[in-house]
């Protein structure tokens, strides 16, 4: 496993696209295909610094050595996320015989944007709404496809309990599912979205435009929400919805896009509904604004996964006297509408 001849005597669909890239293995140190982990952090990695070429043909290469679907999905990420709509595809026609939920979807992203366009239109309970399919957030795009909205019990309980003339802090506004659909049914809610990922960014901004919305403040996108000023940077991941801030070993680390920051403490504000969907940095973001959540009462919308380290709701909200008003059962946990008291 050592030399370019092992690659090339793996006969199957990858040699095509193996054989473009065959140049970047002559002096390829294999090691990293030694363990599944260290496999994933060398791939990672590269996507992390925005080495896409790279990354790719490393998943090629692992794709084919370790016979590992997941790098034959994350090849296809990768493609969809840079256009090249027919090789994902090829790769996905391949890969359609184990019944992957989550290859059945690209492939049906691919086919929209091949026989449709980038954008979809649909009515949804008597509102047009228009979104943005771009390839690169498969898991938002699918559900938009479909003519849905993505978390859709998420969003309804948040129209339900956002106070009256209230304000809707969006922290992890992805593209603008939330943020649309409060805008749409909530007309007397300010909304603020918060996102730091540029591609998020980028195509949220269009989708505001796309559906004429009033009463959004751009004025924060681009930046991240975080307990400490100054910039935090984050793990580029080929679907936008994978981003998050970059760490190694659970520490944090300066690789990948850099972006400002900003505190919750300078947002925060009477009236609010605060939604946190920031891939567990919720316990340090909430107790490091104690203090101004005790005085202004928000209601929150926490998510709490097991894979999260602080997945608690008690350190969370340590020292806050709160109130669950409502539950979402998420595969991986649960989402929590909370009342601070």
């Amino acid at each position: 496993m050592n030399n370019l001849a092992s690659i090339t005597t793996k006969k199957n669909w990858l040699n095509q696209e193996m054989f473009r890239f065959s140049n970047r293995f002559e002096n390829t140190n294999f090691d990293f295909l030694a363990s599944e982990d260290s496999t994933q952090n060398e791939i990672y990695y590269l996507e992390r610094i925005g080495d896409f070429d790279n990354a790719l043909a490393k998943s090629y290469l692992a794709a084919i050595l370790q016979g590992n679907q997941l790098w034959q999905v994350e090849a296809m990420c990768i493609l969809i996320a840079h256009g090249r709509f027919d090789q994902a595809r090829q790769i996905g026609m391949n890969l359609i015989k184990e019944k992957s939920d989550v290859v059945n979807k690209i492939i049906k992203i691919i086919d929209y944007i091949q026989n449709y366009g980038m954008e979809k239109s649909f009515k949804f309970r008597n509102i047009n709404y228009t979104f943005n399919v771009s390839g690169q957030n498969w898991e938002i795009d699918n559900v938009f496809i479909d003519g849905r909205f993505y978390e859709l019990k998420e969003i309804e309980l948040i129209r339900k309990f956002i106070p009256d003339n209230g304000v809707f802090l969006d922290i992890g506004a992805n593209v603008g599912n939330h943020s649309i659909f409060i805008n749409k049914n909530r007309p007397d809610v300010k909304i603020i979205p918060i996102e730091p990922e540029p591609r998020a960014v980028s195509i949220l901004k269009s989708n505001i435009r796309l559906n004429k919305c009033n009463n959004i403040n751009t004025n924060f996108l681009g930046y991240a929400m975080s307990c400490r000023p100054g910039f935090s940077y984050l793990q580029w991941r080929s679907s936008i919805t994978s981003t998050h801030i970059s760490l190694r070993n659970g520490e944090l680390i300066e690789e990948g896009i850099k972006v400002p920051c900003i505190l919750l403490q300078e947002i925060i504000c009477k009236n609010a509904f605060l939604k946190l969907d920031i891939e567990g940095m919720e316990r340090f973001i909430l107790n490091d604004a104690k203090d101004i959540l005790i005085k202004n009462k928000p209601t929150l919308m926490i998510e709490c996964l097991k894979s999260h380290k602080h997945n608690n709701l008690n350190e969370m909200l340590d020292g806050i006297n709160f109130e669950v008003r409502a539950s979402i059962d998420l595969p991986d946990g649960h989402n929590h509408l909370i009342q601070i008291l």
